[in-house]
């Protein structure tokens, strides 16, 4: 069986059709430590989540309360093209970080799964060295596409960061040159 074959067998799923192999019991320091880890990495990537659509409702508050209440007090302007491009591209940005942490998340608790499948299968009397290896490539795997997906968000979030600068400040300046 080649490396490519053995990853696509499931570990983790091939594991459910015994139930005596799925209630065993695990190492406890052993998931603890994986299980820490995997909370830090998901409390990072939730704080990505939070800001980022912390950064799509900033335009919500400037249309509804800014550009709103401008209408009224005869301050009203036509905004640039170049501004509304930003914005929705600023937007476009925030809501892809979004999504990319969130398949971080994802990935990340995977990755947990396969750990423990493979752990599963060490404990066991018969220790099955071929499962234990596969489980562990699996989970490498998982791994590998969340840290590229985590490293993804992390950049979308930062420019979108950006792009919200620089939309608040060129906003700022086309109010002052227009009043």
């Amino acid at each position: 069986m080649t490396k490519e074959s053995e990853l696509n067998v499931d570990c983790a799923n091939a594991q459910q059709k015994d139930p005596g192999h799925m209630y065993s019991d695990l190492p406890e320091a052993k998931v603890n430590t994986e299980v820490v880890l995997l909370e830090k990495y998901q409390a990072f990537s939730a704080e990505i989540v939070r800001l980022s659509l912390l950064g799509v409702v900033v335009f919500g508050f400037l249309y509804k309360e800014v550009f709103a209440k401008a209408a009224f007090c005869d301050m009203a302007f036509e905004l640039p093209a170049y501004l509304v491009w930003i914005a929705i591209s600023s937007i476009v940005v925030f809501s892809l970080a979004t999504v990319l942490a969130l398949t971080f998340r994802y990935l990340s608790t995977e990755a947990l799964r396969y750990y423990v499948a493979g752990l599963r299968y060490q404990e066991e009397e018969k220790n099955e060295k071929k499962m234990v290896k596969m489980c562990l490539a699996k989970r490498d795997d998982k791994l590998n596409q969340a840290y590229m997906f985590k490293l993804s968000a992390v950049v979308a979030f930062g420019l979108g960061a950006a792009m919200l600068g620089v939309f608040v400040a060129m906003l700022l300046y086309e109010i002052w040159v227009n009043t």
